[in-house]
């Protein structure tokens, strides 16, 4: 005798059904417009009497930290490029690296702010 199968899957609704089940709740967008309607300044320190972002400090101090992490690796490392292998300064790779990281993050940020 073979055992039964059981459907674990959620039911299968139509849009019609979802629609009819919405339509009954009424939106609360008064909250929520009050919530998000005020600008809120960014998080500032005071830094011999000049107000810096939390953001730029945090930028300078990671920026200070790849620099110094790409000044201690000072030996060299085969990369495989495909087919070529290229025998490279390590601080030459991690600066490539952070160049094309800073450029890419750039670009990312700059076209979510477009949105």
């Amino acid at each position: 005798m073979r055992p039964a199968i059981v459907d674990h899957s959620p039911p299968v609704r139509t849009a019609s059904a979802a629609r009819q089940d919405y339509s009954a709740e009424p939106l609360d967008t008064g909250r929520m417009a009050q919530k998000t309607s005020g600008q809120q300044a960014p998080s500032t320190l005071t830094v011999k009497g000049r107000n810096v972002r939390i953001r730029t400090i945090g930028i300078v101090v990671l920026t200070g930290l790849a620099i110094w992490f790409i000044a201690v690796n000072t030996g060299s490392v085969a990369i495989r490029l495909w087919v070529p292998i290229v025998t490279l300064p390590l601080w030459a790779v991690l600066a490539v690296t952070l160049v094309a990281g800073v450029i890419l993050g750039g670009y990312l940020a700059r076209r979510r702010a477009r949105r």
